[in-house]
C-alpha cells in the first residue's frame, strides 16, 4: 500500500476529525475529554500493570513503575520497552493498542491545552463554522444580561450569543467562556459597524435578536439605532431581527420598527424593568385567581387590592391590576398607601386622568405599618384579595410581607401578599417556603414568545387571507401593544370559564360574561395607556372628515380611533357598543360590529394557547 493511502490520509482525517471536535460547543469539548482521559488511564492502568507484574519480582516496584509510566502516556511518552519482553506483548494488536492508548493520552492532554490557552480562537471558528443559525447580541456585561444569557442558552442551546462591551467586567470572561459565547470590545464591535457584522456572517443567519438590558435608557436606543443602521445598510431582511430593550414603552409609535416605508427591526419590545416585573407578576399570580367565578363566567366578588410604595414599579403594578382585574359582575378598587406619592403621582395622574376618573383607586399618605394601614385592613379584610408590597428595599419590603401574612393568618383572610421589585417577584407560600421569579428570563423578553400569541390575536381581528405573520408586519406598535395584552390575559378566560383550551366552546351567557370581560381589560388598558373617550363632537366632525376623503379619493381615516390624540370612541361600557356600531356604518357603509369583535377575540383563545406550546 501507498505510504499517502496507508498512513497520510488517515491522520490527515484523524486530524481534520479532532480540529473540529475543539470547535464544538466548549460543554461537548469537555465531555470528550473526560471520557479521553477516563478511558486512557484505565487502558493505561491496565497493559502498563500487567506487563510490569510479568517482568517485575518485587509487586511495590511494579505499583510504582505503572504509575510512572501512566503519567508520561499524558505527555507523549511511551515506555513500551520497558514492558516489551512481557508476555505477549509482542504480539502487533497488542503494540497497536498501547499506541492508540499513548495517542488518545496526547489527544487529552492538548485538548485540555488548547480549551484552556485557544478558547476565543475556537469559538471565532465556530462562530464561522456554524452558520444559518440564530444570531443573539447582547449589550452588556453585567450581572443581569450575563443571567439572561444563561438561562436564554438552557433554552435554545443552538443559539450563537455575542457580548459586546466596551468595558466589560473583569469577572465576566469565565461565565462567557462556559456558555461557550463570544465577546467583543473593540470599536467595530461597540459602534455594530456593517464590518463587524459581516464578520458575524449575519447574512446567514436565521434570526437575529438583541438584547438592550441596560437602565441607560439613553445607551439601549443609541445601541439599537447604529445596529440598525448597519443592518439597513448591509440589506437584512427585517423579518429576521428583533429587538428587546429597557426602555419607555408608552409611546403609540416607535422609530425603530420596520414599516412599509421605513426600515427597522421586525419585532420589538421595550419595556421598563417595572414594567417587566409588574407584567411578570400578573401573568404568575393573576387576579382572576384570587376570586370566585359561576358557572356562566361571571365574578362573585369584586377585586380589591392594596399596594404598598408607589415608585416607579408600584406604579406599574397598579396598571397591570387594573389592565387584569376586570371581570363580568365585578367592580376593580385598589388601595395605595405610600408616605411620598404626591411626590411620585404627578406624571401618571396628568398623562392618565381617566384612569383615576373610571376607576376606584384610593391614596394613604401612610406607611405600611402605621396605625392607619392596619385599621384599613380590619375595616376591609374580607374583600382585600391581592397585596403588593413594592417599597423598593428588599428588608423593608420583607418586613412588611411578614406583618401583612401575619395579620391575614391571624384574620381568617385568604388575601395573598405578592413582594415585587424591579429584579423579580416572590411570595411566602409557607413560612418555610418562598417562590421567587426572576424578571430577566427568556419567557418576559424574548420577543418570539411574547408575540406568537399575540400574532394569533391579530391575524384574527384582521380577518383577511394574509398569513399571520403578513398582517403582523403590517402592524403598528401600538396595536402590537394592544394583541401583547389581550395574549397574557388569554388563560384568564379558561379560569373563568371552568374550562380547557381542547373542549373551548362557550355560548349563551358564557360566552357573553367572557366578552364583557374582554371589552372591560380592553377599555382599561387604553385607560392605563393615557386615551380618553371620544367626545360626541368629535365623532362627528371625524365622519365628516371620513366622507369628504372618501370621495376625494383619498384613503379616510378611522373614524372611532385618533392615535395621536389618544382618543377612542369604543371607551363605553358594553351595551353602548351596538348603538355606537350603527352610527358608524351609517357612514361608512360598513358591517362593522363592536361586540362580535369582542366575541371573536374570546373564541380564538385555543389558537392563542395553542400558539405559545
Amino acid at each position: 500500500m501507498h505510504p499517502v493511502i496507508g498512513v497520510v490520509i488517515p491522520a490527515a482525517v484523524v486530524a481534520a476529525v479532532v480540529v473540529l471536535l475543539f470547535m464544538a460547543k466548549p460543554a461537548v469539548c469537555q465531555r470528550v475529554l473526560i471520557g479521553a482521559v477516563i478511558i486512557c488511564a484505565a487502558l493505561g492502568i491496565l497493559f502498563y500493570g500487567v506487563g510490569y507484574a510479568d517482568i517485575e519480582s518485587k509487586p511495590s516496584l511494579a505499583v510504582i513503575k505503572t504509575v510512572y509510566s501512566l503519567c508520561r502516556v499524558f505527555i507523549g511518552e511511551n515506555d513500551y520497552a520497558d514492558i516489551a519482553s512481557a508476555r505477549g506483548f509482542d504480539a502487533v494488536w497488542v503494540q497497536s493498542l498501547l499506541f492508540m492508548i499513548h495517542t488518545v493520552g496526547l489527544f487529552s492532554t492538548v485538548g485540555a491545552a488548547i480549551s484552556a490557552f485557544g478558547a476565543a480562537w475556537l469559538r471565532r471558528m465556530r462562530l464561522r463554522l456554524h452558520t444559518g443559525g440564530n444570531l443573539c447580541l447582547l449589550l452588556g456585561t453585567d450581572e443581569k444580561t450575563l443571567g439572561f444569557a444563561q438561562a436564554l442558552i438552557k433554552e435554545e442551546p443552538d443559539t450563537i450569543l455575542i457580548f459586546v462591551d466596551d468595558t466589560p467586567h473583569a469577572e465576566c470572561g469565565e461565565v462567557i467562556e462556559s456558555m461557550g459565547a463570544l465577546l467583543f470590545s473593540d470599536a467595530a464591535a461597540t459602534e455594530f459597524s456593517a464590518g463587524f457584522l459581516r464578520m458575524l456572517r449575519i447574512r446567514t443567519r436565521k434570526k437575529i435578536s438583541f438584547y438592550a438590558l441596560s437602565d441607560n435608557y439613553s445607551a439601549n436606543m443609541k445601541a439599537a439605532s447604529l445596529l440598525c443602521e448597519s443592518l439597513k445598510q448591509m440589506q437584512v431582511d427585517p423579518a429576521r431581527t428583533s429587538l428587546c430593550a429597557v426602555g419607555n414603552d408608552d409611546d403609540t409609535d416607535h422609530p425603530l420598527l420596520a414599516t412599509a416605508d421605513h426600515y427597522g427591526f421586525g419585532s420589538i419590545v421595550m419595556r421598563s424593568e417595572a414594567d417587566m416585573a409588574a407584567r411578570l407578576l400578573t401573568l404568575t399570580y393573576p387576579p382572576c385567581t384570587h376570586i370566585e367565578f359561576d358557572e356562566n363566567a361571571r365574578a362573585l366578588q369584586d377585586f380589591h387590592a392594596v399596594i404598598i410604595g408607589f415608585g416607579q414599579v408600584g406604579q406599574a403594578v397598579l396598571k397591570s391590576l387594573i389592565m387584569n382585574g376586570q371581570f363580568a359582575g365585578s367592580s376593580f378598587r385598589a388601595a395605595v398607601f405610600a408616605p411620598d406619592y404626591t411626590q411620585t403621582l404627578g406624571q401618571m395622574r396628568y398623562e392618565c386622568s381617566p384612569l383615576f376618573d373610571h376607576y376606584n383607586i384610593e391614596f394613604f399618605a401612610d406607611d405600611a405599618r402605621s396605625l392607619a394601614m392596619f385599621d384599613y385592613l380590619h375595616q376591609n379584610k374580607s374583600s382585600i384579595r391581592y397585596v403588593a408590597v413594592c417599597a423598593g428595599n428588599d428588608t423593608i419590603n420583607e418586613e412588611i410581607a411578614h406583618q401583612l401574612e401575619h395579620f391575614f393568618l391571624r384574620e381568617n383572610s385568604s388575601a395573598q401578599v405578592y413582594l415585587c421589585t424591579k429584579k423579580g417577584i416572590s411570595h411566602h407560600e409557607s413560612r418555610e417556603e418562598s417562590r421567587v421569579h426572576e424578571v430577566c428570563v427568556p419567557k418576559i423578553l424574548c420577543s418570539d414568545a411574547i408575540d406568537r400569541a399575540a400574532m394569533a390575536l391579530n391575524h384574527s381581528y384582521c380577518g383577511n387571507d394574509k398569513t399571520p405573520q403578513e398582517n403582523w408586519r403590517t402592524c403598528d406598535y401600538f396595536s402590537r401593544m394592544s394583541s401583547r395584552a389581550s395574549a397574557d390575559f388569554a388563560p384568564c378566560f379558561m379560569h373563568m370559564a371552568h374550562m380547557d383550551a381542547a373542549h373551548w366552546a362557550p355560548k349563551g351567557e358564557v360566552l357573553e360574561n367572557l366578552s364583557i370581560t374582554e371589552h372591560e381589560r380592553w377599555c382599561a388598558f387604553h385607560y392605563c395607556m393615557g386615551f380618553s373617550p371620544m367626545a360626541d363632537e368629535t365623532f362627528a366632525a371625524r365622519c365628516e372628515t371620513y366622507t369628504m376623503q372618501k370621495e376625494a379619493g383619498l384613503r379616510p381615516i378611522r373614524i372611532g380611533k385618533d392615535l395621536n390624540a389618544r382618543i377612542h370612541a369604543c371607551l363605553i361600557g358594553w351595551d353602548a357598543l351596538d348603538d355606537l356600531s350603527a352610527r358608524e356604518n351609517a357612514v361608512t357603509g360598513g358591517n362593522v360590529d363592536y361586540k362580535q369583535m369582542d366575541r371573536n377575540n374570546v373564541l380564538t383563545l385555543p389558537l392563542v394557547i395553542r400558539s405559545q406550546e
